[in-house]
């Protein structure tokens, strides 16, 4: 009876505790042992093997079920890396930088074009002389200054790119920020559909108002479009909040966010499976509070999805990048599918 009582007493608690995980969403304890998952199933292995020992191979069977419980999030976190392109398939960088605050940003843009090209970069309020900077300078570097063909944008956005583009405009939903454009590119033979918006900052409760009316735009947007989609951006908002989360969007508009991060070799999983990774991703540095946000964005949809290369997508980290604004710049890569 004694062995029957304690092989049931191991299953119990570790079963317990394992399901208890589960509960982080609504219980902070249950997030904190949601960050133990590994130590959980190497007890409950443990704990199987007693009961072996014990004689007792049904509370075993069910300690491994436990273990195997605890090790599947674990394993999921460790996401494989996508199938490496086949050689010559086409491939897409799409890029954003907010230049809001910056002073020396055409050079420096220049310098990283150069140094790590992309196919299309977006840039969103920048000063006055960068459109004069750029177009003369940009061909250098085989880039072409492409400015919207219709619309109020005018200096607002200026889009350097070295792949051919199509509709270039101002985008037509209602409801979008003043510094937006949408535009068509192309991944191998499919057309790919791109805005980039910078949403009010919500310094105000007016502000913060008009700026959730942006994002909500967005969505109506993304919810309208036939051709794989990437947004991308300065949203003025975290993640975890209810507009951010109406521009992600749920079932066949749903996207999904790239987040990009710095490539300083990071690559280990967060101890616990439902949070991403603690790699840096912030983009944004506000320095009255002197804090650091992730407040920029290229998210893509589900069809764009199959295509995105995650080694190819990162938030730029260079010394001194701040003299270009005081947003970082964020790149996504996409190689077509053999289809």
């Amino acid at each position: 009876m004694l062995r029957i009582a304690a092989a049931r007493l191991l299953v119990s608690v570790a079963a317990a505790a394992s399901f208890a995980a589960f509960l982080g969403p609504w219980w902070w304890q249950g997030e904190l042992l949601a960050s133990f998952r590994p130590h959980l199933a190497a007890l409950a292995l443990v704990c199987a093997v007693v009961c072996l020992l014990l004689w007792r191979p049904l509370p075993a069977l069910g300690l491994v079920a436990v273990a195997a419980l605890n090790v599947a999030p674990v394993v999921l976190a460790y996401r494989g890396a996508p199938a490496p392109a086949q050689a010559g398939a086409p491939t897409l960088r799409i890029a954003h930088q907010n230049a809001q605050g910056g002073f020396g940003g055409p050079v420096r843009i220049l310098e990283h074009l150069q140094d790590d090209p992309t196919d299309v970069l977006v840039v969103l309020d920048p000063a006055p002389d960068w459109a004069v900077f750029l177009r003369d300078a940009a061909p250098v570097l085989g880039y072409e200054l492409v400015l919207p063909t219709s619309g109020a944008a005018d200096d607002r956005v200026l889009v350097l790119s070295r792949v051919p583009l199509l509709d270039v405009r101002a985008p037509q939903q209602a409801g979008l920020p003043p510094s937006a454009v949408e535009m068509t590119a192309t991944l191998g033979q499919e057309p790919v559909r791109l805005l980039a918006v910078h949403t009010r900052n919500p310094l105000t409760p007016e502000r913060w108002r008009l700026r959730n009316d942006q994002l909500h735009a967005i969505a109506r947007w993304v919810e309208d479009q036939q051709d794989p989609t990437v947004v991308l951006g300065d949203l003025n908002d975290t993640k975890d909040t209810k507009s951010t989360r109406a521009v992600l969007g749920r079932g066949k508009h749903a996207l999904v966010d790239t987040r990009p991060a710095e490539r300083n070799g990071d690559n280990r999983p967060n101890p616990n499976p439902r949070y991403d990774p603690r790699n840096i991703t912030w983009t944004h540095y506000y320095g009255k509070e002197d804090t650091y946000s992730r407040i920029d964005y290229l998210l893509i949809s589900r069809g764009m999805a199959r295509e995105w290369s995650r080694d190819e997508t990162y938030v730029l980290a260079l010394p001194n990048w701040s003299v270009a604004s005081d947003h970082r710049p964020i790149v996504a890569g996409f190689i077509a599918e053999d289809k």
